[in-house]
């Protein structure tokens, strides 16, 4: 990690020039462009928005409409599923870049970061325009953002050389990965509260690190409630995010000499 990072960190401007270039050829030939980015989140918050809160009547703890608080779980979400979807096959999809001996390719896994951080910045843009449309303000508490940010960065891209290293070799590692998203989604508190569980039960909906994610979101953006607050949380979060990322890049450092012959 100690080597490994901060190489990845010195390529911040090929980062970046190569994110501009996937979204370009991500909206090439399409007639909405980026605005497809906003509309597919979009439709899935409407989806779920309906199926739970008029259908099954869900509802959050509190007086805080169930429309903030699904999009406050499904902004961190989104972006993490499809870092990892992404991330799966950035490798493989990529055999012109991985067969140049000079070309970094750690630094796809990023890149694949970077592009689903323009949804979620423009999910955040509807989401704090829809707080104030119910009458609410953001507090001092929103400027956590950038912190659970990070941590999801910071588990999302660990996982992500993890999964791409490993779909390099076993190349039916995307379609395990799509099936464990779904899954994942569902153990997750994104359209349902924590609450329903009962509350001896409701320790292990905590073990799953996107639990903090998306709870810090809501802290953040609507609850106005400090990260600190649970420091037992956060601590058992980040073991958890940097034992993954230290194994994503020994994974990834360890299949690296094997790419070019198996993309």
């Amino acid at each position: 990690m100690l080597s490994f990072l901060p190489n990845v960190c010195r390529k911040w401007s090929l980062i970046l020039r190569m994110t501009r270039l996937e979204l370009v050829s991500h909206t090439a030939g399409n007639v909405a462009g980026m605005a497809w980015m906003v509309v597919r989140p979009v439709l899935i918050v409407l989806t779920y928005y309906f199926v739970f809160s008029f259908a099954l009547r869900l509802g959050f703890q509190g007086d805080r409409p169930y429309l903030l608080m699904l999009i406050a779980g499904l902004v961190p979400w989104l972006t993490f599923s499809d870092t990892l979807s992404g991330s799966a096959i950035s490798v493989t999809g990529n055999p012109h870049l991985v067969k140049k001996i000079v070309f970094p390719i750690e630094v796809l896994v990023p890149i694949t970061f970077m592009t689903a951080l323009v949804a979620h910045v423009c999910m955040l843009v509807v989401l704090v325009g829809l707080i104030y449309l119910y009458g609410y303000e953001l507090g001092i508490y929103a400027l956590q953002i950038p912190y659970y940010l990070l941590a999801l960065g910071v588990f999302s891209v660990g996982l992500g050389w993890l999964v791409s290293a490993y779909n390099v070799a076993y190349r039916d590692t995307s379609e395990a990965l799509a099936v464990l998203l779904n899954l994942w989604f569902w153990v997750t508190p994104v359209v349902w509260p924590v609450s329903v569980l009962p509350s001896h039960y409701q320790w292990v909906a905590k073990l799953n690190p996107l639990y903090y994610v998306v709870e810090g979101y809501r802290k953040s953006l609507i609850l106005n409630e400090p990260f600190w607050g649970d420091s037992s949380a956060a601590l058992f979060f980040w073991v958890q995010a940097f034992c993954i990322l230290a194994l994503g890049i020994y994974s990834f450092r360890s299949l690296k000499s094997e790419f070019a012959e198996l993309s």
